[in-house]
């Protein structure tokens, strides 16, 4: 399951990108990585997003490595939501 949420009404190039592999025996294969990297290919080429926000939450170290992994960056961390925030800025396109 893959997402991609329009919600910074100042900034339409900014989506909030979220995964979930819901079949504990799915995980951990590339599959998340995968739909990922599929889902960031297009969202850049055909709806022109240049950042990619992920919220994570902060207790969720695959999630997080797998994002840092695909070069997201850590923004901040949302104490009151326990979140560590990530972003990805593209210039003209996911490879």
């Amino acid at each position: 399951d893959v997402n991609l949420y329009f919600n910074d009404h100042d900034d339409r190039a900014t989506a909030e990108i979220e995964v979930m592999v819901a079949e504990t025996g799915s995980r951990r294969k590339g599959i998340a990585r995968e739909a990922l990297c599929l889902f960031m290919a297009y969202a850049s080429s055909d709806l022109g997003v240049r950042t990619f926000r992920a919220k994570i939450l902060e207790d969720n170290a695959p999630s997080i490595a797998l994002f840092g992994s695909l070069g997201f960056a850590e923004t901040k961390r949302v104490a009151v939501f326990q979140e560590v925030h990530m972003e990805l800025a593209v210039a003209g396109g996911v490879a």
